[in-house]
């Protein structure tokens, strides 16, 4: 029996919450990218993959469909989220943290 080919790997540059840090990451899968992003940014807790318009990647079917068009996203940590001060900087997202309720 033949087995399916695995998925090609495609490099990503991914970024911090503050876009401080960034790295190239290959995967295939968007868990690969998620673990990958986990460890090379050392966190520990439950992260998001988001786009640069804020759009949560959070699905392997549309991470597949996504995977020839995309090649930046931010990978956020809980009580991250990205905000856009408006038109104008459109081009360059500001994020914010998230104060947690005590």
């Amino acid at each position: 029996m033949a087995s399916d080919p695995p998925c090609p790997q495609k490099p990503y540059k991914v970024w911090n919450f503050d876009k401080t840090e960034g790295r190239i990451i290959a995967a295939s899968k968007l868990e690969e990218l998620q673990l990958k992003a986990k460890t090379k940014f050392d966190i520990s807790t439950n992260i998001k993959l988001v786009l640069e318009d804020g759009c949560i990647i959070d699905d392997e079917e549309a991470f597949q469909m996504l995977q020839g068009s995309i090649s930046e996203v931010f990978c956020l940590k809980e009580g991250e989220s990205l905000s856009f001060a408006g038109p104008s900087s459109q081009s360059s997202p500001s994020v914010t943290q998230s104060a947690k309720a005590p």
